[in-house]
């Protein structure tokens, strides 16, 4: 009996390689198939940006008179959202290892580790850009998880709250995170 496959210069093998190959993604479903999209770009619906106002009590607490508004481009908040997240993955690694510290000195505590890292998804942001007195664009980010509907108003200071607060500034002609802030705990 003659099989139904034969071996023609291994060709038969391509056959079946090349069906599984066209229709797999269809044997998956969509769900297997979905894969996460990384972007540069924080979500928009999660940030505001607020123009630097001398005048204002807000703006003068951030910036020196020195400063200059400055609008931010796409590519500025691109650049903005990789060195935020630098900055976020290197404290994170940081608060790890504290918190792995502080279970091994305290074991009875009952230390979260959400209490140490920082999640930016779980964040909404405020942006101040401004030039500098040498012409360097600099933003004040301001990130806070817990807020009403009101910080999209004006820039939110909050004493205490852990990190559930935090700030920094982002010089983004050096690519440079400095005074980076988080608050402590009351």
């Amino acid at each position: 009996m003659k099989s139904k496959f034969t071996l023609v210069n291994g060709r038969w093998l391509l056959v079946p390689i090349l069906l599984m190959w066209l229709f797999w993604p269809s044997l998956l479903g969509p769900s297997q198939l979905a894969m996460p999209q990384r972007t540069n770009h924080p979500d928009r619906t999660a940030y505001v940006v607020f123009s630097l106002d001398l005048d204002s009590r807000y703006s003068a607490a951030i910036w020196s008179s020195q400063h200059q508004p400055l609008e931010l481009t796409d590519a500025d908040l691109q650049h903005l959202e990789i060195l935020f997240q630098q900055k976020i993955v290197l404290y994170n690694q940081e608060s790890y290892r504290n918190w792995n510290k502080m279970l091994v000195k305290y074991p009875k505590a009952n230390w979260s580790l959400s209490e140490f890292i920082i999640q930016p998804k779980q964040y909404v942001r405020q942006y101040i850009p401004a030039l500098n007195n040498l012409g360097e664009k600099e933003v004040w980010v301001n990130c806070h998880c817990e807020v009403s509907s009101y910080w999209r108003e004006a820039p939110l200071f909050v004493r205490d709250g852990g990190n559930c607060h935090f700030s920094m500034y982002i010089n983004l002609t050096r690519s440079h995170v400095y005074r980076f802030v988080v608050n402590g705990v009351a």
